[in-house]
């Protein structure tokens, strides 16, 4: 029976009522909802409806009433509804579908992981008894939900995503499912990002991908041994990294990133790829080499010739080398030991040398990584530094973006301010890392130059800001932490001696350290107090600078 005008106000009125309810719904309260709106007649209306705010009202009272234990035994029965749901006009519609096919699937896992011994056959599309229908609901719910991560409406996108990221955290059954070379998902995946004309769906392809590898903990609700099961099924960390490989997944990134000619499409692949190895992201938990941080170094060696050629493309080296900062330290270990910061020390020294002697051209080809990555900084950390078996790729990626840094603070170039900020951005982003600032703090020509903004000549308002954001983060304010920890924001004696000797040469024979910054905090700009505060804040933490604060007029 079709819902008359009159039964459709009387459906909304319900929902207003379910909705005013308090959470959680119980099963009654499901109960006496259905008992008198079937999903049939309910999703009729809904078909019909043309006011928004209608529509989402009762979308958001029936997502609900599904989230009730009623509510999940319904769902294998509203598929129908959940499919037309999902090519509905109105978006509300399309992102109920998405949250219910979502909730389908975890559902399906609950039912798989009480009765283990179907769980391989059903989720690898086998034919055991009893496992075909159940199949069936999953192969279309997840064909829904690949379609629908494609949607014009993002918040339809991106519940679909989620959906997509919670069922791959499962187990390692489910996230092969989806990422699997040649599956029906992976290849789907694929398909939607080759047919997308504008990036945007790319984009969201890739985020999932990344997303899906880092989930290597099952993100979904378990207890006791289902829950000590779920975590080991769902894969180590090359298992997971080596199925992102296979399903060609990361190729479009890596083309992406690989092609300094379209300079937009290059750096939104280079800013996904950092946010989502910052734990932005939903995908990723941090801590250890199962962690984010794994996956972190992983994926970021994966894109180090990329990176790489990043920052020595001149068309995009200012706005990259804040974003390779990010993953750069990321993909550091936590601190170098003594023998690395001695090679370290040895090869900036001498490249801070060269570069004085020799001039622009031989800063030009720093900038490029041809010195470093052949006989310089590069292989001397890595060769220190790496234990067996550990992820190299941020020692061999911080002396090339040092040199980038170092090319743009040159002063015998012609490096724009906007360029220089982006440069000292970046040096400040490396420094926010232990392993970061000592390997910054080996460089003496970028940690003078950094300095000589900071404290000495006056340069553009925004250069001076960003070098003493760049200074503080080198002396270690993010290290500290609100704890304001001293050994946590202390570097190895070579590393201290350098950036004291750099502070006084940048303030010259006639004013000290303590008075320059000092007379920073009386100055009119907010945004330049605010730097000289940090910096003073994380110079401080050292007995030199506080001495100079004390005694300075």
């Amino acid at each position: 029976m079709d819902l008359s005008g009159t039964e459709l106000a009387s459906l909304v009125q319900a929902c207003k009522e379910v909705h005013a309810l308090p959470p959680p719904l119980t099963d009654d309260q499901a109960h006496a909802f259905f008992s008198e709106y079937s999903l049939e007649r309910l999703f009729r209306a809904l078909s019909a409806a043309q006011d928004r705010d209608d529509v989402l009202l009762v979308s958001d009272s029936l997502g609900r009433l599904l989230e009730t234990n009623l509510g999940h035994s319904m769902l294998s029965t509203a598929v129908p509804y959940l499919d037309a749901a999902s090519t509905a006009p109105l978006p509300p519609l399309r992102r109920l579908a998405a949250e219910q096919y979502g909730n389908l699937l975890m559902a399906r896992v609950r039912q798989e992981q009480r009765q283990p011994l179907t769980t391989v056959a059903a989720m690898d599309g086998g034919s055991s008894t009893g496992t075909d229908d159940d199949d069936n609901v999953t192969t279309n719910c997840l064909d829904q939900l690949v379609r629908l991560l494609t949607d014009s409406d993002t918040a339809v996108a991106t519940t679909a995503a989620r959906a997509l990221k919670l069922f791959g955290s499962s187990s390692y059954a489910a996230l092969q499912r989806l990422l699997g070379p040649g599956t029906t998902v992976a290849r789907a995946l694929l398909a939607a990002a080759a047919a997308d004309r504008y990036g945007t769906v790319r984009l969201r392809v890739l985020a999932l991908g990344l997303q899906l590898a880092a989930a290597g903990r099952g993100h979904h609700r378990t207890t006791g041994a289902n829950a000590a099961s779920a975590a080991a099924a769902a894969g180590g960390l090359e298992e997971r990294l080596q199925l992102l490989r296979d399903s060609g997944l990361l190729q479009p990134l890596l083309q992406q990133l690989a092609d300094p000619s379209d300079a937009l499409a290059c750096l939104a692949a280079l800013q996904l790829l950092e946010e989502l190895l910052a734990g932005g992201g939903e995908g990723g938990e941090g801590g250890g080499e199962e962690g984010g941080d794994g996956m972190a170094a992983a994926l970021a060696g994966i894109a180090l010739p990329q990176l790489l050629q990043l920052v020595s493309e001149p068309s995009l080296s200012d706005a990259a080398m804040p974003l390779v900062a990010g993953i750069v330290r990321r993909s550091l270990p936590e601190a170098l030991p003594a023998a690395a910061v001695a090679a370290a020390f040895a090869n900036g020294t001498a490249t801070a040398t060269a570069t004085d002697q020799q001039g622009p051209a031989n800063a030009s080809a720093a900038a490029n990584g041809e010195q470093e990555l052949s006989n310089g900084t590069a292989a001397g950390v890595t060769t220190a530094a790496a234990p067996a078996g550990s992820s190299s790729t941020g020692l061999l990626a911080a002396p090339a973006l040092l040199a980038a840094v170092r090319a743009v603070l040159d002063d015998s170039g012609d490096a724009s301010a906007a360029a220089e900020a982006c440069g000292l951005d970046a040096l400040g982003t490396l420094g926010q890392s232990r392993a970061g600032a000592q390997l910054a703090l080996t460089d003496e020509a970028v940690v003078r130059a950094a300095c000589e903004r900071a404290l000495g000549r006056s340069p553009h308002p925004e250069v001076r800001c960003a070098a003493l954001h760049a200074l503080a983060s080198l002396a270690g304010l993010e290290r500290a932490g609100r704890e304001r920890c001293r050994a946590a924001a202390v570097l190895p004696e070579q590393c201290e001696e350098l950036l004291r000797r750099c502070v006084f040469s940048a303030c010259g024979l006639r004013r000290r350290p303590g008075e320059v910054l000092a007379a920073g905090l009386s100055q009119p700009f907010r945004d330049l107090r605010l730097a000289t505060y940090r910096c003073i804040a994380a110079l401080a933490l050292r007995s030199w600078f506080a001495l100079e604060l004390l005694t300075s007029p």
